[in-house]
């Protein structure tokens, strides 16, 4: 980077990047040629170029095969649904998957064929522009094409990405090995997958090397457990959010998987180059044509989520309305007609974790949290560390359903770009941390889902029944998580007072308080009105404690500890003979819908402050100093960004 009469050198990676100090090359040129010399002694691999990856140039055979693959072709499915006079041949390709090559091959975007491990060997495919791409410099930086295979000549879907590198941490394609094995239908079926060429991120390395660990500290030990309890808050558009409903989602990583191999308090990502070719390219969520067919893609999803925790032992750990995806069946039912349907299938299973041992806690492998943060849950945007659970899982698919049926279904909600923003892009601040927003935590505590004072969120369809019954299954969820918590810090609190007193009789004046998630707005009150007391000294009662869970609350909060009550409410909805048209023509937020808030940091701190706090993703930049034995060590800058 040269700025005037000064330079610096800078080293980029998916983790971070290193930058030198400030060096004047006027006064000292022998240095810069230095660093040009070298730069031009290196190969194309240290350089950053990938082996893996060969330029496709017009006029090549593998050119012309992508130009050809791309037109149409009579034997080519329409993917609508309809009653089919026969079943399609298999090898058939599906119309509008044709079209999403056809889109990406465009005249000024280059072409290339990447090879993907496959076995002891390596299988090659053929891409262009990709359909998706991830923003940022740091991070995953995934990348998802349609892919022409030139062994079989079918299309594929391919994803490349830097996936998280730890060493417990099973790369995406060994999950979707063994729920393939154990036969769970709705997952992607995999072709091949592996590590590219060992290609990893070295800037963790230099933070490391910069921040040597205490002698009497220990990389094993585990990130304290933090019980949180909700508190009245201030809610205000997430920093750097999009305008309501963009596709692109921002997600948090793992926090809650065992650790052996890094520093957790490194605050770099390791990363690891990686491919997985699968045989399924599906269509976004946001392509149903009806609230009833919603449910069913929703649905298809959530009995893949069970089969994957009752076959396999696996929990997802990120539903997200960009990992439920659209893909057609050409089937014949049980009366024996054939038909054309749209189904679900659950997607990027990178974060998924196999469920812990009864008894056994689970720890972090990853330093950071997994989700995305629209889709969460309540329980899990409050509790830092809390591990991911079925009612977890269960609740983030009702925030999909909810999400596009707001978006793109007919309601009685007439702003939808404010719902969409204060009930999934909002957060509140509660001790300097950014936690769940206040209308999404008041909706499932409470049960009721307001447009305002007097009026609740309805759809006019059999939507309704299934919304009714899930918030109060969620809100009962609260109700007995919320005392229980109560109770064991009541325990703990009680046990910490009787080992003080042994020792130290502690003063009259303090007297316990507590806060309840059902009692936000409940304000102190003192003890006594006497104007004789000085604030300081007028004793406070504590907060009422939450009233013990009803029988009545305990089964409904019981109904999401498993499956099944979830998805017999879906197959109700979906099988109801009441559904009218009600998907709208395009959207129900306008194009030309801006934020009511200001997208920006909190009052007193930092835009990097809070992008830190609310995805715990980091990009550092290191300066390299020279020590008296003329040796480069990293030396931190006094700044870093964040990566939203």
């Amino acid at each position: 980077i040269i700025i005037g009469r000064t330079f610096r050198i800078t080293r980029w990676d998916r983790s971070g990047t290193l930058v030198t100090r400030r060096m004047d090359y006027v006064s000292n040129p022998q240095v810069l040629c230095d660093v040009l010399w070298y730069i031009s002694q290196m190969t194309n691999t240290a350089l950053g170029f990938d082996p893996s990856a060969e330029r496709v140039v017009r006029g090549s055979a593998y050119y012309t095969m992508m130009n050809k693959a791309s037109f149409s072709d009579i034997s080519d499915v329409d993917h609508t649904e309809r009653i089919l006079e026969t079943l399609p041949e298999d090898g058939f390709v599906y119309k509008y998957v044709r079209e999403m090559f056809r889109e990406s091959l465009q005249r000024n975007w280059p072409r290339y064929r990447l090879e993907v491990p496959d076995g002891d060997g390596t299988r090659s495919f053929l891409v262009a522009k990709p359909v998706f791409q991830a923003p940022g410099m740091a991070g995953r930086g995934t990348r998802g094409y349609v892919a022409l295979d030139l062994k079989t000549g079918r299309f594929v879907w391919l994803k490349d990405a830097w996936r998280t590198h730890y060493e417990l941490v099973d790369q995406e394609g060994a999950v979707l090995a063994t729920l393939n094995e154990a036969k769970v239908a709705n997952v992607p079926t995999l072709i091949c997958h592996g590590d590219i060429l060992g290609q990893v991120t070295e800037t963790p390395k230099w933070w490391e090397l910069k921040n040597p660990r205490a002698a009497n500290s220990s990389s094993s030990q585990p990130l304290p457990l933090k019980i949180t309890q909700p508190v009245a808050n201030v809610s205000g558009a997430a920093p750097g959010a999009s305008v309501p409903g963009s596709s692109e989602r921002t997600k948090r990583s793992a926090s809650d998987m065992e650790r052996t191999d890094y520093r957790e308090d490194c605050p770099l990502r390791r990363h690891k180059h990686y491919r997985l070719v699968v045989a399924e390219v599906g269509m976004k969520l946001t392509q149903f044509q009806s609230g009833q067919q919603l449910v069913k893609i929703v649905y298809d999803c959530v009995a893949a989520h069970r089969d994957a925790v009752t076959k396999a032992d696996i929990l997802h750990r990120d539903i997200s309305g960009g990992n439920i995806l659209i893909f057609p069946r050409a089937i014949t039912n049980r009366t024996q007609t054939r038909l054309m349907r749209w189904g679900g299938l659950l997607v990027d299973w990178e974060l998924s974790k196999p469920i812990a041992q009864k008894d056994v806690p689970s720890r972090a492998r990853q330093p950071e949290r997994t989700g995305t943060l629209q889709f969460m849950s309540v329980a899990m945007l409050n509790e830092t560390s809390k591990v991911v659970e079925i009612p977890d899982e269960l609740e983030s698919f009702f925030h999909v359903i909810l999400y596009h049926a707001v978006r793109y279904l007919t309601s009685n909600c007439t702003d939808v770009g404010v719902f969409i923003e204060d009930f999934f892009d909002s957060y509140s601040s509660r001790n300097g941390e950014l936690v769940c927003g206040e209308k999404k935590q008041a909706s499932m505590i409470t049960g009721h889902i307001l447009l305002s004072q007097t009026m609740q969120l309805y759809f006019d369809s059999p939507l309704d029944g299934f919304m009714e019954a899930a918030m109060k299954w969620f809100r009962a969820r609260y109700v007995v998580r919320t005392y229980h918590s109560y109770q064991s810090s009541s325990s703990m609190d009680t046990a910490s007072t009787h080992a003080a007193a042994a020792s130290t009789k502690p003063p009259k004046s303090l007297v316990p308080y507590r806060r309840d998630a059902r009692f936000l707005d409940t304000d102190d009150i003192e003890d006594s009105d006497s104007d004789d007391e000085s604030p300081e000294d007028k004793p406070r009662k504590a907060a009422l404690p939450p009233a013990q869970p009803t029988e009545e609350e305990e089964r409904d909060a019981a109904m999401v500890d498993t499956h099944a009550a979830f998805l017999k409410r879906l197959s109700k909805a979906m099988k109801s003979l009441d559904w009218q048209a009600d998907r709208v023509e395009g959207d129900n937020v306008p194009p030309e819908y801006k934020p009511k808030r200001r997208v920006g940091p909190l009052r007193g701190a930092s835009v990097a402050t809070i992008k830190r706090r609310r995805t715990g993703i980091h990009t550092w930049a290191l300066a390299l100093a020279e020590d008296d034995d003329g040796l480069a060590t990293p030396t931190p800058l006094k700044t870093y960004t964040a990566r939203i």
